[in-house]
């Protein structure tokens, strides 16, 4: 009787065992997820299908502490259309070609080969193209040379502007000064001039930034950072003959070495960028390349890679040639190569170096920089970085600095300037850049793409952990805004081409429709995140090493990946770990409903079986009265 009972009670909770069976799988895989490390978080788009992640390609630098830790990829934000073409010019009919000595630095030091040293190391005096002496920094010009001649075309079409009237060159258009809203910039002297933070790439002052000139000097600037990122400062180079007297001594800036004398790679830099010595440029290239020729090819091969769109090199040094050119955006782009590394920053702002005499250097050679930029000199500027003169008659006064001031790194370029315009016209931009932007944190100041809260858009170490945010904005990652700018006044744009592994996603900001910067949206670990849709990365830039077909490039060291954009328009990021634990424990939930709607229903059972059982058992023990009944025969 109680088998039969036992039976008849848990009935309904045998015939739903299946159901509960099912139930106790999912709450088995709850705790499996609860207590294992998190599931990654796969990424889809709206219509279901992953997206394809590229894995950020290492590249180490060299061991050892000759070599910089790290290469940066120059970027600077465009401005608006015609900023972008503005001073992209092309001849469209013949123009007269003004006629110039080969150029050379006039204000830097220029010795003999045989010329005695001054052991004290005082400044001697500089000498201009037409060989006489000039003050230091200033731009004495060659007699043949015509100043008013506006403008020469070379051999390719190119016209390149001369040097002018300074006055009138004030009076050209500044782009960014067309921008609504845009803090206005000063009127320069230079006729192409432009101001970029380096950090963000945010372009903060345009003046003809992509006019061809000549760059005299500055071009030594290129020839430095390739040398920087492919050789060790502790290579011997050797001095040539040939290299030596492949200058003129006259006219030409050179640091007084003589032939077949050999210096280290290093002071060979100091020499090329404190002393502008022309012969530095050429053994240095000789050193990497073989020959001064093939390391011009591997100028304009590393400026293109790192996005130089105006430029053509002919010589290492900047000795003037009709085909050898830039702009101030391209050279903004090789400045951020340099100052970058803090080897060369320092270099570029040494006033006085001196290479002793030793068993390759017959006598010392003492090497004066004539830059009224640095320290104690009439136009000091506190915050630099570094900086790099030069000058020919047909290029005028060029200089390429930077700054650095408030969590902001500002490149100045100023192009066919006057003497001493040049570097008042810098210190006018530097003062410009940091008195009217300024640095924002996006993380502290825009949680719009921060997921966080208690969702499913959250990650955690285990079940006992602390929660994180799934998805957050860099931490370091700082906008350049004009001073009286709010994070209100911004526009984003989510994007996701260039995105490298650990990132979810790119936030594009602008102000006043001008770029001002961009922030990744991070993984909170990015360790557990992949793709299941991976395709193989595409990345930019040369070999990273030194092959038969020549040595690396700077651009070279910086491989960038990027991964194809999104088919679809929305972007759903999911943490298959939280969803596996609802999912567990609605389950879990549903197993205690059948269990409880079990037991009630037993006990219906269970109380009408007893009810039942009573009536039949008062049936069965009920005592006849046989009173009630007559006998028939009586």
């Amino acid at each position: 009787m109680k088998s039969s009972q036992r039976k008849r009670v848990f009935s309904f909770s045998i015939k739903h065992s299946f159901l509960i069976r099912i139930c106790a799988v999912l709450l088995a895989a709850a705790w499996t997820a609860a207590a294992f490390p998190a599931l990654p978080a796969r990424t889809v788009n709206a219509a279901g299908t992953g997206i394809n992640s590229a894995s950020e390609t290492g590249t180490g630098s060299a061991s050892g502490s000759d070599h910089p830790s790290a290469a940066v990829m120059p970027k600077i934000a465009g401005i608006h259309e015609t900023a972008q073409t503005a001073g992209r010019q092309t001849a469209t009919a013949s123009a007269e070609t003004a006629p110039g000595a080969e150029g050379s630095e006039g204000p830097e030091v220029s010795k003999g080969p045989e010329a005695s040293e001054d052991p004290a190391g005082s400044e001697v005096s500089e000498t201009s193209e037409s060989g006489t002496a000039a003050e230091p920094g200033d731009a004495s010009e060659n007699g043949e040379t015509d100043k008013d001649s506006g403008g020469d075309e070379n051999e390719d079409g190119v016209f390149i502007e001369l040097p002018g009237d300074p006055e009138e060159a004030k009076s050209l258009p500044v782009q960014t000064n067309e921008i609504d809203g845009w803090p206005q910039g000063p009127a320069v002297s230079a006729r192409s001039a432009i101001l970029v933070e380096a950090n963000t790439g945010t372009l903060l002052y345009a003046k003809n930034i992509h006019e061809p000139h000549y760059p005299a000097s500055v071009t030594k600037l290129l020839t430095a950072a390739i040398a920087r990122y492919n050789s060790d400062l502790n290579d011997n180079v050797i001095y040539t003959s040939e290299i030596v007297h492949s200058i003129n001594w006259l006219e030409d800036s050179n640091i007084g070495i003589k032939p077949d004398e050999v210096i280290t790679m290093e002071q060979s830099l100091y020499g090329l960028l404190v002393g502008s010595g022309n012969e530095c440029g050429n053994a240095i290239g000789a050193h990497i390349s073989g020959s001064a020729e093939a390391f011009v090819e591997l100028m304009n091969r590393t400026a293109k890679e790192i996005g130089c769109v105006d430029s053509h090199f002919v010589t290492t040094n900047g000795i003037h040639d009709d085909q050898h050119y830039t702009s101030a955006y391209d050279l903004a782009l090789i400045a951020e190569c340099v100052f970058s590394d803090e080897l060369l920053s320092r270099m570029t702002r040494t006033a006085s170096y001196t290479i002793p005499q030793s068993a390759t250097v017959s006598q010392q050679l003492v090497i004066n920089s004539k830059n009224r930029l640095f320290e104690g000199k009439e136009y000091a500027y506190e915050d630099l970085v570094g900086s790099k003169t030069g000058y020919t008659s047909l290029a005028g006064q060029t200089l390429v600095s930077c700054a650095e001031r408030d969590g902001m790194k500002l490149i100045c370029v100023v192009l066919c300037d006057g003497s001493p315009m040049q570097f008042t016209d810098t210190v006018d931009l530097f003062n410009y850049g940091f008195s009217n932007f300024r640095a924002v944190n996006v993380s502290e100041n825009d949680d719009t793409f921060t997921i966080q809260g208690n969702t499913f858009f959250m990650a955690d170490k285990n079940i006992f952990g602390e929660n994180k945010p799934l998805l957050s904005v860099d931490e370091d990652a700082v906008l350049i805004l004009p001073a009286d700018a709010s994070p209100e006044d911004l526009q984003t744009e989510l994007r996701y081409d260039g995105v490298q592994d650990g990132q979810a996603a790119l936030v594009s900001y602008t102000c006043c429709g001008q770029p001002v910067g961009t922030a990744a949206i991070l993984f909170t670990d990015p360790a557990v995140t992949f793709d299941f849709d991976a395709q193989p990365a595409e990345t930019e830039g040369a070999a990273t090493e030194e092959t038969a077909s020549g040595p690396k490039t700077v651009s070279g060291l910086m491989k960038l990946t990027t991964r194809s954009p999104f088919s679809g328009d929305n972007v759903i990021f999911l943490n298959v770990r939280r969803i596996v634990i609802v999912v567990a424990a609605i389950a879990a939930a549903l197993i205690l409903l059948l269990i409880l709607r079990s037991v009630i229903h037993s006990r219906r059972l269970m109380k009408r079986r007893s009810a039942i059982i009573k009536r039949h058992r008062e049936k069965r023990d009920e005592i006849i009265d046989f009173d009630k009944y007559t006998n028939p025969l009586e």
